[in-house]
């Protein structure tokens, strides 16, 4: 569980020297939480920063072996029935059904990484991620499941600019030949507006996950991840996790 009993948000871009203090005490506030679940726009190099921390930390990337017979408690049917509501006024029988069954399993994943020991990092199968837009039923009728769940969570909002994420999924076409599916058929001036609405919503998100919970969400915000190193981290964070 945390040391502290209030939150803090952190605005972090390890570029600047004088951000590191801050970094660090971010971090050191969380030493007790066993997920770190990165929240950020296709495109923003969220796999680059996992792959870093969970490298440098000894982080574990959750497993889908641990969770085959386990059930759903309430509040995970409520998000889970919320995110069918959705899916079928898409009227899409066939999409629905193969959502669900995928939201089923990010559940029973966020799940087992909560029942385990060691820190283990998500990026997007995140509870708070994969159910954002339905996680307010969730609040109002099981706000103490979620505070606590809270508790031993860190959520890290990569926020980079827009220009930087566009030029990562032009990178990304070029190399792979293939992109996510909302940046096809799009140009740079719609991709760039895409990546800031999104991030802005991601934002206005975690300032409200901070006001609903006040002593145990945790927000941290990283802004360059492409300065994060080995010998970077482990300076910043010592060994506070």
């Amino acid at each position: 569980m945390k040391s502290k009993t209030f939150k803090k948000l952190y605005t972090i871009c390890l570029s600047n020297p004088r951000s590191k203090q801050s970094y660090s005490e971010a971090w050191k506030l969380d030493a007790g939480n066993n997920i770190i679940e990165v929240i950020a726009p296709p495109g923003s190099g969220k796999s680059t920063l996992i792959n870093t921390l969970a490298k440098t930390c000894n982080f574990k990337h959750a497993s889908l072996e641990e969770k085959k017979n386990a059930n759903l408690e309430d509040w995970e049917k409520v998000l889970l029935s919320a995110k069918l509501h959705k899916l079928t006024e898409a009227n899409c029988p066939s999409y629905t059904g193969k959502k669900i069954t995928q939201f089923h399993r990010h559940l029973l994943e966020d799940k087992s990484c909560r029942k385990a020991n060691g820190t283990f990092i998500l990026d997007e199968t995140g509870l708070f991620r994969k159910f954002r837009d339905v996680m307010d039923y969730a609040f109002y009728q099981h706000y103490h499941i979620i505070d606590r769940i809270l508790a031993d969570r860190t959520l890290v909002h990569l926020n980079v600019p827009s220009e930087r994420i566009y030029h990562q999924i032009m990178h990304r076409k070029n190399s792979r030949g293939s992109v996510w599916s909302g940046h096809q058929k799009k140009d740079k001036g719609q991709i760039v507006a895409l990546a800031e609405r999104q991030n802005s919503e991601i934002q206005e998100y975690l300032k409200s996950l901070a006001r609903k919970f006040p002593s145990s969400a945790s927000i941290v915000e990283i802004t360059n991840p492409k300065s994060i190193t080995r010998d970077s981290i482990r300076k910043i964070i010592g060994n506070s996790i």
